[in-house]
């Protein structure tokens, strides 16, 4: 269906940390702005990963609510028996409790759905939302950047503002960092309402003074009451999974503009997130916007730099056709992250080869890549010198 006037209906919902009720934060459209002034500055500076992408509603939102706070990140919280190190609750300052003084997050329904043996279909806490407004975290998740789906690794912590489709291919971010088990990760999508106008005068496809909202009907073929409010999906899969049964956490909201997850990693690996679109009739129109944020091990070295899966001569043809450019950290051929393709990378491809094939030849840097290489270091000493 067509798009018509994109409408908001979720509102923010923060926590009291006195007495844990629920309420629309008072303080989250001064955060909102400051976040606003911080995109600016990067925008107009051409920072790398900002864009106007930056100061869309949807993207404060999640923002906002991805950084709130749940428990207090100092080492003493016991969840499934296992303590919790320090660093695995992501950095977080206060524990939010419920109306009865004792009870968490952990013990809300939106994290352990047990009515239906398993967590995701109440994204948020009817009592403490998605925590406690914490202004401090939610510049430190913005301040990352943007970074796109299926577009290479994403850092462990970091936003987009994208557009999920039914008919094209499933929005993924693969996390550049191992996650170790018993850590924590939490993940906001936020959208707007997508409506069809029926008296649609000036500017096509949006709303002007004059026109009308069309009669709610629901538009088959996608779930029932998709066209009141289009509905998005998001799921926690291990790295290279096949399909959504395969995810270890979901956010499967049936109301609302808003999917979230607060899960614990359940064994140590590596692991990427889908935002799955699922209403044949929005087409390729779905704006949205995700925050996520996890505890990682460390940067990750992937040699597999065509993303087949094997680490062959093919990566080794690519990382050579694309010698001395520069890209967006962990894409092409860029091994280390540094966003660029150079000597560095070669190594990482050559000792992943070799150990995965003990008994092939490794092949050795072109003569142009070995000159570019050569210049590049003689250019280096007579700087220094």
């Amino acid at each position: 269906m067509p798009p018509g006037e994109a409408v908001d209906v979720t509102g923010l919902s923060a926590t009291s940390s006195e007495n844990g009720t629920s309420y629309a934060a008072p303080h989250a459209t001064a955060a909102a702005a400051m976040l606003h002034q911080y995109a600016d500055e990067r925008i107009t500076a051409n920072v790398p990963h900002w864009d106007v992408g930056a100061r869309r509603h949807q993207t404060m939102k999640a923002v906002l609510l991805n950084s709130a706070d749940k428990l207090i990140d100092d080492g003493t919280v016991v969840v499934n028996g296992n303590a919790v190190q320090a660093g695995y609750l992501l950095g977080m300052d206060r524990t939010v409790v419920m109306q009865d003084g004792t009870s968490t997050w952990l013990d809300s329904i939106a994290y352990d759905d047990s009515v239906f043996g398993a967590g995701g279909f109440y994204p948020l806490d009817e009592q403490m939302g998605a925590g406690h407004l914490n202004v401090g975290r939610a510049v430190e998740q913005f301040s990352g950047g943007e970074w796109e789906a299926n577009a290479g690794r994403v850092p462990v912590v970091g936003w987009d503002f994208g557009t999920a489709s039914s008919t094209g291919p499933t929005n993924k971010y693969l996390l550049n960092q191992v996650l170790p088990e018993n850590s924590f990760i939490s993940i906001t999508v936020a959208w707007d309402r997508l409506v069809e106008l029926d008296v649609d005068g000036g500017t096509t496809g949006e709303y002007d003074p004059g026109d009308t909202f069309a009669t709610y009907a629901d538009g088959a073929p996608g779930p029932y009451d998709d066209s009141i409010l289009n509905d998005l999906n998001v799921y926690l899969l291990p790295k290279g999974s096949f399909n959504v049964n395969q995810a270890e956490a979901f956010s499967l909201g049936a109301e609302g503009n808003l999917e979230h997850i607060f899960f614990q990693i359940p064994a140590t690996g590596e692991y990427e997130i889908w935002v799955v679109q699922g209403d044949d009739d929005v087409g390729a129109t779905q704006d949205y916007a995700i925050a996520w944020w996890a505890y990682g091990t460390g940067p990750l070295l992937t040699a597999d730099f065509s993303g087949d899966g094997v680490i062959d001569e093919d990566d080794y043809n690519l990382w050579a056709s694309s010698y001395g450019s520069s890209v967006t950290p962990f894409t092409g051929a860029d091994a280390n992250g540094d966003g660029l393709v150079n000597a560095a990378d070669y190594t990482v491809w050559r000792d992943a080869y070799s150990a995965a094939s003990a008994t092939a030849a490794v092949p050795e840097p072109t003569t142009v890549a070995m000159a570019l290489a050569g210049l590049l270091a003689l250019g280096s000493r007579r700087r220094v010198a």
